[in-house]
């Protein structure tokens, strides 16, 4: 009679597929507790990517004080840059560019018609 490693029983089987489990689970906890443990660094979005109909809008950093707002027209064709002017806290226009079709040298930096 060979006992081998389940033995007669059922309960023998039982037992040891309990204790692979409780083992499993004590490795995974411990695991978790490492990896909790470690140190992350923190993610930090610099750019920021917004979009509504024809309409993108995006924003870029110039330097560390100065942040762009980029204002994208996908159905005319024309982008307008914005920056924050500290002196006076307003929002003023600082470039224009039309891509649109037919837009060619003489009149890309234009104003566009509403």
């Amino acid at each position: 009679m060979s006992l081998g490693i389940w033995g007669n029983s059922p309960m023998d089987r039982q037992t040891y597929a309990i204790g692979c489990l409780s083992l499993s689970a004590v490795i995974l906890l411990a695991g978790l507790f490492v990896v909790g443990a470690l140190e992350t660094q923190r993610a930090e979005a610099s750019d920021m990517l917004s979009t509504a109909g024809p309409y993108i809008l995006l924003t870029g950093a110039v330097s560390t004080t100065n942040d762009l707002v980029y204002l994208i027209d996908t159905r005319k064709g024309f982008m307008v840059v914005y920056k924050l002017n500290e002196t006076t806290h307003e929002i003023e226009r600082t470039d224009f560019l039309n891509f649109g079709e037919g837009a060619d040298d003489a009149n890309k930096r234009q104003r566009p018609k509403p």
